[in-house]
């Protein structure tokens, strides 16, 4: 689709000369274009539309065709978040009568809506000032008008109202050009030029408009046609967003094995292991001034040793995956350096959907990956959607309570030091005296071990508290403080 003549304009103002004297009832704009919604009356046919019906004037702003149309619908597209224009519109526009719709021949390709004060009927409330009251009957009283230019790459809407204008596109120029130095009136994009035939100058009526706005729109007969708002065709947009997709992907790679290439550095130069030799060495901690810091002093000579092995080992094993990451990420950088196609990368690593993956810390007893998190327990299935989990040290029972969801169940045997035990369910499900049993006998034998067979037969006071209530007591591993507790005395039986 090219963009409008002058001749194309001037018979569009004719066309639309149909709405003077038409209420102004809605507007709508977004990212695209603006439309206009208008109730006919006592007017003849223009377009799809018949009198005493509710007609769209659709602006679009395309960047290579800006185009004014009379539309029986609003584009999809148009339904967008209220902007800044809107709300202007509204508030200064809607309800008033448009009067005139005129030619701007000074602008060029630019039209221009004048409208008259608001609706006759104007209500006030009770309890407003007479000075208020005179300000908004002057206000209404006011002429409002609204501009629209139409040539390519300068498309745009511009209001003005109480000695205030705002524009739909701040980008672009809002008091037009000169005619003199007005773009040329023909702008093609080369893809596009379907009409390279004597008559692709003629003067298209309104109907064909349409018809070719209606094409160049997604679906259409020349889907092909489509551009966005820079006027760039849906190939030419792919491949440019895969180009800077890859070369922002590049220097993502670059980034991230520079850091890890200093984060080696930083851990194969660490001293500890070389402060360890020296003690075990020469059994001082006197060591040569560049390792004193190393030194704590206030320690035994045991405690250093051990603490100075401890962490070069620790950075030992740090190191190693720190390594193996490096490896990856070379690897990955050659990969992508070495793909030819740029947009076939883009289209397989950025634009499929992601996979969904189970995240074993939002719901460790529903997780298929818990095992992965190394945390030993028990799992005892109480029901097909309950499950018990018990922790097999302090550490294993800090992080299942800290895996668990506020509805789900804490327990813990009364006067035992032992596991604690963390019931999974769904959030409005009432465990029963037979799910209690259950969990108290995996409960008895993580707390007693071997002799957990001699205590058959013996009543427990279990605490049962939410999770929700339950606290971990910092630095002590393994220890909790909790309120809102309950107690159940239950047997313990080795039989089901």
């Amino acid at each position: 689709m090219r963009a409008l003549t002058d001749e194309e304009v001037k018979q569009l103002t004719k066309r639309l000369q149909v709405l003077t004297d038409s209420l102004l009832l809605e507007v709508a704009v977004s990212g695209v274009g603006c439309g206009f919604a208008f109730q006919l009356s006592d007017s003849p046919k223009i377009g799809p539309s018949k009198k005493n019906e509710k007609i769209w004037v659709w602006f679009e702003g395309n960047s290579w065709f800006p185009i004014l149309l009379p539309l029986s619908a609003l584009p999809n597209s148009a339904r967008k978040p209220a902007l800044p224009l809107q709300l202007f519109l509204k508030s200064h526009f809607v309800g008033r009568t448009l009067v005139q719709i005129e030619h701007l021949v000074e602008k060029g390709r630019a039209l221009r809506w004048v409208f008259s004060k608001k609706s006759e009927k104007v209500e006030f409330e009770k309890k407003m000032t007479r000075a208020k009251i005179k300000a908004q009957q002057r206000e209404e009283n006011l002429a409002a008008k609204i501009e629209f230019n139409l040539w390519p790459h300068g498309g745009n809407v511009v209001a003005y109202a109480n000695d205030m204008h705002m524009v739909w596109d701040k980008s672009r120029p809002a008091h037009g050009v000169n005619v003199q130095k007005e773009l040329k009136p023909v702008v093609e994009y080369p893809q596009l030029n379907t009409d390279q035939s004597e008559g692709s100058s003629k003067v298209r009526s309104l109907e064909e408009l349409v018809v070719e706005w209606r094409n160049s729109r997604p679906g259409g007969a020349t889907s092909q046609s489509l551009f966005n708002k820079k006027g760039e065709t849906p190939d030419s947009l792919v491949k440019k967003q895969a180009e800077a997709a890859w070369k922002k992907e590049r220097e993502r790679l670059i980034r991230a094995i520079k850091k890890v290439e200093e984060e080696i550095k930083l851990k194969s130069e660490s001293p500890w292991r070389e402060v360890g030799n020296w003690i075990v060495t020469h059994q001082s901690l006197q060591t040569s001034a560049n390792l004193q810091s190393f030194v704590d002093m206030r320690r035994s000579k045991s405690w250093n040793i051990e603490n100075a092995f401890m962490r070069a080992k620790e950075l030992e094993r740090k190191l190693k995956v720190t390594q193996d990451r490096l490896s990856y990420l070379n690897q990955q950088l050659t990969l992508l350096e070495e793909e030819p196609d740029q947009q076939k990368w883009y289209e397989n690593f950025c634009l499929q959907k992601p996979s969904a993956k189970i995240n074993p810390n939002k719901n460790l007893a529903k997780s298929k990956n818990a095992v992965a998190s190394k945390i030993r327990y028990h799992t005892v299935a109480l029901s097909s959607e309950v499950q018990a989990l018990v922790g097999k040290s302090a550490s294993d029972n800090l992080a299942l309570l800290r895996r668990a969801r506020a509805w789900d169940l804490w327990l813990h045997l009364r006067d035992f030091p032992g596991s604690h035990a963390l019931i999974f369910r769904p959030k409005k499900h009432n465990i029963s005296i037979k799910e209690l049993k259950k969990t108290l006998k995996v409960l008895v034998q993580q707390t007693f071990g071997v002799k957990a067979k001699n205590f058959e037969g013996e009543k427990f006071d279990l605490i049962v508290v939410e999770c929700r209530f339950v606290r971990p007591i910092k630095g002590s591993a393994g220890k909790v403080t909790f309120t809102h507790e309950k107690v159940f005395t239950v047997e313990y039986t080795l039989s089901d």
